[in-house]
């Protein structure tokens, strides 16, 4: 048996030809080794037979001398058997069904994984063709749009990865997304179920991302007058977006699916899906404040003395009208099936209502919807399967009784941790603010009576921390606080559970680092509050990718592979990072 090369595009293989091999034998051998299909090969030999190869000719071929090289692609055509004879029908691909084509295609793309490291469609490219061998050997652009490492180098930290136990995060930069010289911000990512990525900027436009391009870009409201995409989320198969006084669906190929408005004058601030198909959660806020000048100059006569007060009054509605509307959570059931519902607080306040819903939380495993306000309050929804609806559930306030009431807490942001590592717990970013006026000797939340809720005290430490933001454990179903993470040197804007059990948090610009908390430091085994900060519990500290807007999971869709990686926000771009 005598070995050959045989080449194909850039590549080259090496087939062996004993005198038992046949013309079908020697085709069938290059499908294995390729993947092009017998009847898309033409196979030719250099100093061998003349011409392309076909079922009746008589291979000559000599060691050492003889060079096939291969003309044919992998999805021109399908044939309708796997021999080739006279009698062979070839179809084309101009004659194929699109189902029968997205079977092949998926037959293909499926063998190609098998030997293939992991599947983040994001910033991996497709196995088929044996794309990921890329020939690179340092980072470099794929296109306009994109610029990262080499696939082969990608693969690399997967198994590194993989091999190191527990799926650490390495902190490094694999892709960027975008140009980091354009014009407007990335303010939100979020990803398909496909592994296709979604990123929002303030100038309106949305982007999807795949396989290391841009595949689709979208406008969230009228491109003429652009406005900021605020909020995005997974509803299902689809991506909820908020912006420009509306609140789309996508598909992840860009199409919207559905579309609906947001109360006259207000944003979308929030959204989560809450578990049930196709409905979510959505926050609103005013959209633009008003002028503060606006009634500066005083009435010269009569007339206008009178339409100032008209003014004044319907000001004074609207304010009354935005703070409503900013207390509450609207229930989106299957956009324009009908059935929206909005919750208020159902409390006693104060001096007034109570304080603006800030975040939004839904724990699908007790089917409960957490609200977080500005002043530290906790309040729960559960949704009842008899009838529908959702019942007022638990109000939770958070105070800090180390500053002789002269600090509140405000909650900026909610995420449930993974249910599998820490069942019931949920992650509070929180901020303090100083309490003065008629409320300076209130309880934080302006609560009419502590029987209405249950008070969280939150140990802060002593040290500089203190006045910068934490992350609060909550166990919501004993109502207890399990851990107090500090650590950052500013407020904390992005928590983000991740699947191995850690949690990832974002530091503001003033901090402009991101951490990953191991599973073990968010869990308490005593009776009292734990506060983990740097100098008590190392948190690892990444590299990449710095300071971020936004973050969401990339997860690895391989069969059997428990990887991930991150998109994050990054001023004008979306970085990938493992």
């Amino acid at each position: 048996m005598a070995s050959f090369p045989l080449k194909w595009k850039k590549n080259e293989y090496t087939v062996n030809i004993d005198a038992t091999t046949t013309p079908l034998t020697l085709m069938q051998q290059v499908e294995q080794l390729t993947g092009v299909p017998v009847d898309n090969q033409k196979l030719m030999a250099k100093k061998g037979w003349k011409g392309v190869l076909a079922i009746d000719t008589k291979l000559k071929v000599k060691p050492g001398k003889t060079t096939l090289s291969l003309m044919g692609s992998i999805t021109a055509t399908i044939a309708a058997t796997t021999t080739r004879s006279p009698s062979t029908v070839v179809k084309f691909e101009e004659d194929i069904s699109p189902q029968e084509k997205a079977a092949y295609e998926k037959q293909q793309y499926d063998t190609a994984l098998l030997h293939s490291e992991g599947n983040i469609p994001a910033m991996q490219l497709s196995p088929v063709n044996d794309a990921r061998n890329d020939g690179k050997a340092i980072s470099y652009r794929y296109n306009y749009f994109c610029t990262g490492l080499p696939q082969k180098r990608i693969e690399t930290l997967l198994v590194q990865k993989r091999t190191a136990g527990g799926n650490r995060l390495l902190g490094e930069l694999v892709m960027t997304l975008g140009v980091e010289l354009g014009k407007a911000f990335t303010t939100c990512v979020s990803v398909f179920p496909s592994g296709v990525v979604l990123s929002g900027r303030d100038d309106g436009r949305l982007q999807l991302w795949q396989h290391g391009e841009r595949i689709a870009e979208m406008h969230q409201g009228d491109p003429a007058y652009p406005s900021p995409v605020t909020c995005s989320a997974s509803v299902g198969d689809q991506l909820a977006t908020g912006g420009s006084g509306i609140i789309r669906l996508w598909d992840d190929r860009g199409s919207c699916i559905s579309a609906m408005r947001a109360p006259q004058g207000t944003n979308p601030r929030k959204i989560v899906s809450i578990g049930i198909e196709g409905e979510f959660a959505v926050l609103f806020s005013q959209a633009t404040p008003f002028d503060p000048n606006s009634f500066r100059l005083p009435p010269q006569n009569e007339a206008q003395l009178q339409r100032r007060d008209a003014a004044v009054q319907e000001r004074r509605r609207q304010i009354e009208r935005f703070t409503t509307i900013a207390c509450g959570v609207t229930l989106i059931g299957r956009m324009g099936g009908g059935g929206n519902v909005t919750l208020y607080p159902w409390e006693t306040r104060i001096g007034g209502s109570a304080p603006a819903a800030t975040s939004l939380a839904y724990l699908k495993t007790v089917e409960v919807l957490f609200v977080g306000d500005s002043e530290g309050g906790l309040r729960s929804w559960r949704h009842q399967h008899r009838n529908g609806n959702w019942a007022a559930g638990k109000l939770l306030q958070l105070v800090d009784r180390s500053s002789n009431n002269s600090m509140g807490i405000s909650i900026i942001a909610l995420e449930i941790l993974d249910q599998n590592h820490h069942p019931g717990v949920l992650a509070v970013s929180t901020a303090p603010f100083a309490k003065d006026g008629l409320f300076a000797e209130l309880p934080p939340g302006r609560l009419s009576t502590q029987h209405e809720a249950t008070f969280l005290t939150v140990t802060q430490s002593s040290d500089q921390h203190s006045s910068f933001g934490s992350v609060v454990l909550i166990d919501v179903i004993q109502s207890s606080i399990q851990v107090v993470l500090q650590g950052h040197t500013d407020l904390i804007p992005v928590v983000l559970s991740l699947p191995n059990g850690g949690l990832l948090t974002g530091g503001g610009k003033n901090d402009a680092t991101v951490k990953v908390w191991d599973k073990d430091l968010l869990t308490s085994n005593e009776d009292v509050t734990i506060l983990v900060n740097t100098s008590a519990a190392s948190a690892q500290h990444l590299a990449e990718p710095g300071y971020i807007f936004d973050a969401c999971v990339l997860k690895d869709l391989k069969e059997g592979e428990e990887g991930f990686g991150l998109a994050c926000a990054r001023y004008n771009v979306v970085q990938l990072c493992l």
